[in-house]
């Protein structure tokens, strides 16, 4: 499993600053990445979001050179160290697995056992931000108590 961090040299010494990329973020700098390290024309235009653009040039990764054209900063994706720490769930598998548990109006559903703002859920689901490790954890438990056939606690709607 990689970690998600990207890093981009300093204009001065040998240090490297090191920038938190959201998943999202990390689809668009690995598209540009398969891309020859640029973007030009309609293709960036169609790679993403205008803020998720903006965000990668504000935070260094890429730059831009023109009204549609992006290049690739010096980015590196380390690994991570203990692949054991870390539960990760892409936005489409957390969107599966809650419809799986929840059916219709999954998402909301969650939410509201979380004690989160559905829309923050939403965006989990379409990987525009990173699933919560608790979220992640939480999901597993109640997939694994569904496939035991074990009863579900009365908390989680189910």
């Amino acid at each position: 499993m990689l970690k998600t961090i990207a890093q981009k040299p300093k204009t001065t010494g040998n240090a490297s600053k090191t920038v938190a990329l959201s998943q999202r973020q990390r689809e668009v700098v690995n598209h540009i990445r398969t891309s020859g390290g640029a973007l030009e024309g309609e293709d960036g235009k169609s790679v993403g979001d205008q803020r998720t653009l903006k965000a990668l040039e504000n935070k260094g990764v890429i730059r831009r050179d023109g009204p549609a054209n992006y290049s690739l900063v010096e980015v590196f994706v380390e690994p991570e160290e203990d692949e054991n720490k870390t539960i990760f769930m892409t936005g489409s598998e957390f969107a599966e697995a809650l419809q799986e548990l929840y059916g219709y109006g999954g998402q909301s559903k969650f939410a509201r056992l979380i004690g989160a703002n559905k829309a923050t859920v939403g965006k989990w689901a379409q990987g525009k931000l990173d699933v919560p490790q608790y979220a992640v954890a939480l999901l597993a438990t109640l997939q694994h108590l569904r496939e035991v056939k074990a009863p579900m606690p009365s908390f989680t709607g189910l």
